[in-house]
């Protein structure tokens, strides 16, 4: 598979993520105000919407490194 491919697949899988984690966000944003007893659930979406962060964060270095190393 080429570079070229593998950046666009990073970028695809990335671009995923971060549907999920506006839609993470959003759900966050509504139990908050709506349902703030639900702490627990809250503390896991937070959770969820920090390993989603770290991923999407993980898929741009990765991609960036493919794209630096095709240039040299």
């Amino acid at each position: 598979m080429s570079t070229e491919r593998q950046r666009e697949i990073i970028h695809d899988i990335a671009n995923n993520f971060s549907v999920v984690d506006l839609n993470l966000n959003v759900i966050f944003r509504s139990i908050s105000q709506h349902h703030p007893h639900l702490t627990q659930e809250l503390e896991r979406l937070k959770k969820a919407i920090e390993n989603s962060n770290s991923a999407i964060q993980s898929l741009r270095e990765l991609r960036s490194s493919l794209k630096d190393n095709s240039q040299s």
